[in-house]
């Protein structure tokens, strides 16, 4: 007699292979395999909303690497999110060298602070571009309580920026010529 292990089974076998007996078990898996295609659909949910967004949208662990990025990043800053993925510190090295301490002292109040904070500041983009960006961050917490990273969001307001500049200068043009004229 031959004791056979195929797929969860065990067959009882004559010596010259052919089956006698077979001995297995059975699992309802129905309730998982329902659970795991709920996940599954809301994931797909909330990635389809996201991928769709002009916003750049992420997840950073408290370990630093990223759980998640949009593919709006590449849009925003010419970078797939691959390339933020595989290299999690190209989010600061792309700050532009003028707003550095600005997002130095923004990343230090995270730590000690769980209020969602907002930041202006500039990057290059790998083409070479100056982009403003309005960054928003806050922590993510489990059910529990368990610190989980931050996620935010990054939106290229650099027209917007244009045009307050624009508003300036014309504002600043203005005003000179109220205050010289007669």
């Amino acid at each position: 007699w031959v004791w056979v292990h195929d797929r969860g089974r065990v067959i009882t076998c004559s010596e010259d292979g052919s089956p006698l007996l077979m001995f297995g078990a059975h699992a309802d898996i129905t309730e998982r395999k329902r659970m795991e295609d709920v996940l599954h659909q809301s994931e797909e949910k909330y990635r389809l909303i996201s991928d769709n967004s002009e916003d750049w949208i992420y997840w950073i662990l408290p370990d630093g690497s990223l759980r998640y990025v949009s593919q709006a990043c590449e849009k925003v800053t010419g970078y797939s999110p691959e390339e933020f993925t595989e290299h999690p510190e190209l989010n600061k090295e792309i700050v532009f060298d003028a707003d550095v301490e600005k997002v130095n002292q923004h990343n230090h109040f995270l730590t000690l602070d769980s209020s969602p904070h907002v930041l202006e500041y500039r990057i290059i983009t790998k083409g070479g571009e100056l982009r403003w960006i309005s960054h928003s961050c806050s922590p993510i917490f489990s059910t529990n309580g368990e610190y989980l990273g931050r996620g935010g969001t990054n939106r290229n307001i650099t027209e917007r920026k244009l045009q307050e500049e624009q508003l300036y200068e014309s504002e600043f043009r203005f005003n000179k010529f109220y205050e010289n004229g007669p």
